[in-house]
């Protein structure tokens, strides 16, 4: 739907418009449009008229309902908020891992916060944990398999409900008519926009030069050694550059590219995602693979699919091993993510 720009698309021959086209106010009659007792030409109220209609079919079709735009600033006066979308989630059956607190639904449709949600059972009894008629908060932790936390906040925290057993019979998820998208910013003032606001899936990039690298055979961007400006070179085994990740709480890693301009064909190394809670400082995996130097036209890159939800109170990093070969060079490290979409 695109904003009414055009004052001119009723011709002269449009049904029940005055001969001649619509004009619009000269500017000393620009704010009411003319001058009081002056009569104002059949062309003038045209215009008027079909203004005022075109404006309001424009906002009665829904101008702001779903992705909307606006050509300079927005300024809002009371409060705005973004997120919080209303969901209506059909009916799926699910199954419970008391191992892990996982349960599994093919490709269900639940972001981490969506809730309240209840969960029912016929047949048997509920996975242990889980109770008739009590509300419950999504965590996503993949396309098949989400968790469920006691409060939004425990959700947000990635603090799920432990699972004592798996249950019995058929185990049903269902929504309520509170069921909503987690909010995702709230603005009491005003809010002044110079660019752009874009909300859903989008990139982040880490270059080289962000990286720390260890090891006898780490050369930095621009240092030499053959990797060039703006390229990290790992050329011995157990050589490491590491990359930090800043992300906002709850933003969901959907994907992870590590990019290199150029490795041998026996080159291998690892690429590891990994977080650091404060609280404990035990280094956590979230995600690795082995990769195989392809010799093949640069730039290259290695996708990893991690799903994980960023948790508070974490320090993130992506962590490129050298194992064998000769030697990779690194571009950095590129990161799609989810705020969620709504």
């Amino acid at each position: 739907m695109s904003k009414p720009t055009d004052t001119g698309r009723w011709a002269a021959t449009s049904p029940g418009v005055i001969t001649g086209d619509p004009i619009t106010p000269s500017s000393d009659k620009a704010t009411i449009g003319f001058v009081t007792r002056e009569r104002p030409p059949n062309q003038l109220l045209d215009y008027l008229f079909y203004t005022a209609f075109i404006w309001h079919q424009y906002l009665s079709d829904g101008a702001f309902e779903g992705a909307s735009s606006f050509d300079s600033d927005l300024d809002v006066g009371g409060e705005l908020t973004v997120g919080g979308l209303t969901l209506v989630v059909a009916d799926f059956t699910y199954t419970a891992d008391n191992t892990t607190d996982t349960l599994t639904a093919t490709a269900h449709v639940l972001q981490t916060g969506d809730g309240p949600l209840r969960t029912t059972n016929s047949g048997g009894g509920l996975p242990g944990g889980l109770a008739v008629g009590t509300d419950y908060f999504a965590i996503r932790t993949g396309a098949n398999t989400f968790k469920l936390a006691t409060t939004r906040a425990n959700a947000l925290l990635g603090t799920a409900i432990d699972i004592t057993t798996n249950g019995t019979g058929t185990q049903t998820i269902i929504d309520q008519p509170g069921t909503t998208r987690v909010t995702d910013a709230t603005v009491t003032r005003n809010l002044i926009v110079a660019g752009s606001i874009s909300h859903g899936q989008s990139p982040v990039m880490v270059p080289a030069t962000a990286a720390r690298g260890f090891g006898t055979g780490a050369t930095p961007a621009g240092g030499g050694g053959g990797g060039g400006a703006g390229v990290w070179r790992l050329s011995v085994a157990a050589d490491v550059a590491q990359f930090p990740i800043t992300l906002p709480v709850g933003d969901r890693i959907v994907e992870l590219d590590t990019w290199y301009a150029r490795a041998d064909d026996s080159a291998e190394f690892t690429i590891k995602l990994f977080r650091v809670p404060m609280s404990t400082g035990t280094e956590t995996t979230i995600a690795s693979a082995t990769i195989n130097g392809t010799g093949g036209t640069p730039p290259e890159k290695n996708t990893l699919s991690p799903g994980h939800t960023i948790l508070v109170d974490n320090t993130y990093y992506v962590e490129v091993e050298f194992t064998t070969g000769s030697f990779v060079d690194l571009f950095g490290v590129g990161i799609r993510r989810d705020h969620p979409a709504v």
